[in-house]
């Protein structure tokens, strides 16, 4: 879980990713390497950015691991969240021998009251809600700090030994006990609890060299794309596909003065249509070659031009993201209804306020319900993720040529995209980035409210609906 709902800046600042991965375990002293059960999940192979097994192979050629080496551990993280992280505490949900939920957050943040981390921190591994629950656990301190040994011998003088101890506390009460504990910091890495400064010197083994095992090399090998922090995420987004000036200026030469209004060719439901071609042309791979995609600028300029300006309607905007999710109905309904919403009224609020002999209709009653879970991420299945991939990328393809205002728009919906995904540090950087446009934005504010208060996403925390789950190594 790439507890990445990332609570950034809170008690709860998140990422959550789930990784399949072969079997793994930790080194029993005296007793050279174990490795985990035989029995593994199923699954299929992760995204490019986790740490996942080939599970297409037979089980005699599945990657295993030790969390009980440091380079092993590392690698896990690094390649789960994309990036190694600074000054974060991740935690590693294991389940039945094979690596699940992953979580990370802001260091400082989780030491301000440990044990409410640690009850919350458990809720996301193994709660009613998280599928499947963890059964063990691996934790990592990162920080600026290389290993030292404890002031006078005392354990509880230890670097986060107050947080340490309530996770190892609340996961053993949660039975989904702490098996491994690494503090990494100053270029170092190294058990944390092992009293034996023969056993592990200090300050630990050094992380670069750590990080290349086996697991690292398994997924060079594989083909997953090279890492990228956050915000060089953000910079890939900003830059990536960028169209030439012919290009730009064909759609650019269209924009309209204001948003579209409630009727006409101009109207939102025209660019909702716009926006349902354009993900069709892209899911098809229409748009993959670049004559075909010269083309698409100049000969849908005007429509184009009209459906990114549209994103400056926020009620579209949102309606957007819910039809990429789960189909234009939905997004229609939410749309319509909204528009006799009060200020600060949801559209499900808004439906109750009809008039009628019966009241509204029923099937706009459960469209409604579903375009406010949508927004959400509780639908309770999983969303066509492959379309949700597709707004993405046609917003990467059009984000040049609009203005500052629907820019700012762009990037909290990419925002909200990573938040779905469950990568709440990579949600955080394109928010940043709308911020710089529009520093009081409306949707940039629910998401960072979400993520400070532990809202990781429903759908990151089911495997099966997980953005995560099933995608092949090419994936983005």
């Amino acid at each position: 879980m790439d507890g990445d709902t990332e609570a950034r800046g809170a008690a709860a600042d998140s990422t959550v990713q789930n990784s399949p991965v072969g079997a793994v375990g930790r080194e029993a002293p005296g007793e050279g390497r174990v490795e985990g059960p035989d029995e593994k999940r199923p699954g299929q192979p992760r995204a490019e950015d986790d740490a996942a097994a080939d599970f297409r192979g037979p089980p005699e050629e599945r990657l295993r691991l030790s969390i009980g080496e440091p380079g092993d551990a590392l690698a896990l993280v690094q390649h789960t969240l994309g990036f190694m992280p600074e000054d974060s505490l991740v935690i590693i949900g294991l389940t039945r021998g094979t690596t699940g939920a992953h979580l990370r957050v802001d260091l400082a943040a989780a030491a301000d009251d440990p044990g409410r981390l640690a009850r919350w921190a458990a809720d996301c591994l193994g709660g009613a809600e998280t599928d499947p629950g963890a059964d063990g656990s691996v934790v990592l301190f990162f920080g600026d700090e290389a290993p030292a040994p404890p002031m006078n011998g005392d354990e509880a003088l230890r670097p986060h030994a107050a947080l340490c101890g309530a996770l190892e506390a609340e996961m053993s009460r949660r039975r989904m006990p702490v098996v491994q504990t690494w503090i990494v910091g100053g270029g170092s890495i190294r058990d944390y609890h092992c009293p034996d400064a023969d056993c592990c010197p200090y300050p630990g083994q050094d992380v670069e060299t750590a990080a290349h095992s086996v697991l690292n090399t398994h997924m060079v090998y594989r083909g997953r794309r090279a890492l990228r922090t956050p915000t060089e995420i953000t910079e890939a987004f900003l830059d990536d596909r960028r169209p030439m000036p012919a290009e730009r200026d064909a759609v650019a030469a269209h924009v309209p003065d204001r948003p579209p209004g409630p009727g006409g060719p101009d109207s939102a439901e025209h660019a909702l249509a716009v926006w349902e071609c354009s993900l069709d042309d892209e899911l098809a791979g229409r748009l993959d070659d670049p004559e075909d995609l010269h083309r698409w600028y100049l000969d849908h300029g005007e429509d184009l031009a009209a459906a990114a300006s549209a994103l400056a309607d926020r009620q579209v905007r949102d309606a957007l993201l819910v039809q990429a999710a789960v189909g234009v109905a939905p997004a229609l309904a939410g749309l319509r209804v909204s528009r006799s919403a009060a200020p600060g009224e949801t559209p499900g609020e808004a439906l109750e306020r009809l008039e009628g002999p019966s009241g509204p209709p029923p099937q706009l009653v459960s469209l409604v319900g579903e375009f406010e879970a949508a927004f959400l991420g509780a639908t309770g299945r999983r969303p066509d993720w492959a379309r949700i991939d597709a707004l993405e990328t046609l917003l990467s393809r059009l984000h040049h040529a609009v203005d500052d205002d629907v820019r700012a728009e762009v990037l909290a919906m990419v925002g909200w995209i990573e938040w779905a995904r469950g990568r709440g540090s990579v949600a955080g950087a394109y928010l940043d980035r709308c911020r710089e446009l529009e520093p009081a934005h409306g949707l940039a504010d629910l998401l960072e409210r979400a993520m400070a208060l532990g809202g990781i996403c429903p759908w990151a925390r089911v495997r099966e609906h997980s953005w995560s789950y099933g995608r092949g190594d090419s994936a983005g």
